[in-house]
């Protein structure tokens, strides 16, 4: 504790001196955010990416629309992903067309076509 004399009086500590003299309420101009509220429950999507032949894709992208938010997914092709069920899905993965679907229609298994347009 940092105390200060002066003459034959004692102050208090500086740090509680400086706070109390420096302490002030901050005004801002920021005109407040909209926030939308939604009343869709999330849901919890689990399926496996595959190509034609049945074989898993790893490491494909499967990304909510328009948000940051997506996964890859594992050696068995699978992935699982928390949305809305009106979130539109993207699943997609090098030399494979990119195909989008509602989350409340995407089923177990989430076949992608190869993408013979780009060989």
């Amino acid at each position: 504790m940092t105390t200060l004399h002066v003459g034959k009086t004692r102050l208090a500590t500086l740090g509680l001196i400086a706070a109390s003299l420096f302490t002030y309420p901050v005004m801002t101009t920021a005109s407040p955010v909209p926030q939308t509220v939604s009343n869709q429950r999330s849901m919890t999507l689990k399926g496996i990416v595959t190509d034609p032949a049945g074989e898993p894709l790893i490491g494909a992208s499967v990304i909510i629309k328009g948000a940051k938010q997506g996964v890859a997914t594992g050696l068995d092709g699978d992935f699982t992903l928390s949305c809305k069920p009106s979130d539109t899905i993207v699943f997609s993965y090098v030399g494979y067309l990119t195909k989008e679907l509602q989350a409340s229609q995407v089923g177990q298994t989430v076949v992608l076509e190869e993408n013979t347009k780009t060989l």
